[in-house]
């Protein structure tokens, strides 16, 4: 009788204690270091990368606490051939199933939008991310109504307004009219109402201003070149001179490497601001903050042209005479 109670109180002490090991590894991969912080962290996952390699990496990061208790997760859920390669976003009080869910399914992705990115570019760029919907068609057919600030009599409204900027979406169930609408709401937040004084005063409308930037943002390679470029083409725009900007072209043909042919440069359409005057019909491209900036706010100069030589050192001139010679000189 006494060796049945020792038992029954040996085994109990064991259940006691595998119950509190089993609450404490619970508690641990339930939790992260950091549970008040809502910032977001990416990760990337190299290919060949296993479990152990991971947990490791995520605790060096401070992600998880107890870099044991995720591979363990990993291995007994049998996941661990599951693991994709590829940058993964995180929020930093996340817990140890979510990222292996995160990292074995794939469900958010990180994309940069960078500056001067058309809306073809950004589709292309999805598209290299995984992302099997257009985007093109929702750009020019969804209702974007509830943007006051946007030309809707454009053929394509969006262009020039999708802000530039890094993006957390998901990969599956991917929504093309969320996505915009979220680089659209960007704008607003960042450029439009920030800067609606500077666009109020500045006599021009938001889709010149837009218009403009964009065109710049092509054109200028550095910080001062965007503000003097922007007061050239404002002052050849507001004296009647074309602006002569070949990114039109390119926009138009969708061709920004190769050079344009002699057929391309005298051609009359909308785009050719060397034939046309005034603006392009749209926006030829996706401008950053500093470059609208530069719309907004044109630096003086007693010139009218300006090129870059084959080292992207810009020269400028005041007479169309010495614009030609430099264009002997330098091309």
């Amino acid at each position: 009788m006494k060796i049945l109670k020792s038992v029954f109180v040996v085994g109990s002490i064991v259940f006691v204690v595998l119950i509190g090991v089993y609450i404490y590894y619970f508690n641990r991969y339930k939790s992260a270091l950091d549970q008040t912080t809502k910032a977001k962290v990416t990760i990337t996952i190299e290919k060949g990368d296993n479990a152990k390699n991971i947990a490791k990496y995520l605790k060096d990061i401070n992600i998880i606490e107890d870099g044991w208790v995720f591979e363990w997760y990993v291995k007994e859920k049998k996941l661990e051939k599951k693991i994709l390669a590829g940058d993964f976003v995180l929020e930093a009080g996340i817990n140890i199933p979510k990222i292996v869910d995160i990292i074995t399914n794939n469900t958010q992705i990180r994309v940069t939008i960078p500056e001067g990115y058309t809306i073809k570019d950004i589709d292309k760029l999805l598209k290299s991310k995984g992302i099997t919907k257009s985007i093109i068609g929702c750009s020019i057919n969804c209702d974007f109504s509830d943007f006051s600030f946007l030309n809707l009599d454009r053929k394509n409204p969006l262009e020039g307004y999708l802000f530039p900027d890094t993006y957390f979406i998901s990969k599956t169930g991917f929504d093309e009219k969320k996505f915009l609408d979220k680089l659209l709401h960007n704008f607003e937040d960042k450029v439009y109402l920030p800067n609606k004084d500077l666009f109020s005063s500045s006599n021009r409308t938001l889709d010149e201003v837009v218009n403009m930037a964009s065109m710049i943002e092509k054109e200028a390679l550095t910080y001062d070149e965007r503000y003097i470029i922007s007061g050239i083409l404002w002052k050849r725009l507001d004296e009647g001179i074309a602006l002569g900007v070949d990114a039109t072209l390119r926009y138009e043909a969708s061709n920004w490497e190769t050079e344009l042919t002699y057929k391309q440069l005298k051609t009359n359409t909308p785009f050719n601001t060397r034939l046309n005057l005034g603006l392009p019909p749209t926006p030829i491209s996706n401008p950053g903050l500093e470059s609208i900036l530069a719309a907004l706010k044109p630096r003086s100069s007693k010139y009218y042209y300006y090129l870059h030589d084959k080292n992207q050192n810009i020269h400028y001139s005041v007479t169309n005479q010495e614009h030609s010679a430099k264009k002997l000189k330098y091309l």
